[in-house]
């Protein structure tokens, strides 16, 4: 059983449990895809899942959060349009960036252990409540790119030097409170 799973891993970690990322080529029983924060489309995902599978390979995506990214929504896309096919399974991981690659190394050494797919599914959905995703940042100005925040609280959080504490809640992110300062919000979170 192959797997395919959308994440960031470190190279040791990668190098330590043997999965390759983005390498052409397949060892042990799992495979890593890396998608990157802007979406992979539907196309990229089929061409990406049709090699695998036309080589019989049964294939995990957990792919990153769906709240947070159109990723998921192209691989569920791309599995429809290959047939629906039993051999894959397009989770939503709803996590991003080390909690997802947290979930992809449980799930990796199960698979090295020679785990179901069904089983590799249910230990990643096993997984999700165990995983915890706090964190803050150090402007105000990309949260307000983004549409998280108006003008507003932008500008009289940079004045006052508020920091969000935010989280990680079913696969978006929730304000859990605000700091003054970068230092306060590091200790709150710890």
């Amino acid at each position: 059983d192959d797997t395919i799973m959308t994440t960031h891993l470190p190279a040791d970690l990668e190098e330590s449990i043997k999965i390759r990322i983005d390498s052409g080529h397949y060892l042990d029983d799992v495979d890593v895809i890396r998608a990157a924060l802007n979406a992979l489309d539907e196309r990229e995902h089929r061409v990406r899942l049709i090699s695998l599978l036309d080589e019989g390979k049964d294939v995990l995506y957990m792919g990153f959060s769906h709240g947070l990214s159109a990723t998921h929504d192209s691989a569920v896309q791309a599995k429809r349009e290959l047939g629906d096919p039993e051999n894959l399974i397009v989770m939503d991981s709803r996590l991003v960036s080390m909690a997802l690659t947290l979930m992809v190394l449980e799930v990796a050494r199960e698979a090295e252990k020679g785990a179901s797919l069904e089983d590799l599914h249910q230990i990643a959905l096993d997984a999700y409540p165990r995983i915890g995703v706090y964190f803050t940042v150090n402007t105000l100005e990309y949260l307000h790119r983004g549409g998280r925040i108006n003008s507003a609280k932008r500008l009289l959080g940079s004045a006052l030097d508020l920091k969000p504490i935010m989280m990680i809640r079913d696969g978006k992110i929730e304000l859990v409170e605000s700091v003054r300062s970068q230092k306060k919000a590091l200790i709150r979170m710890v």
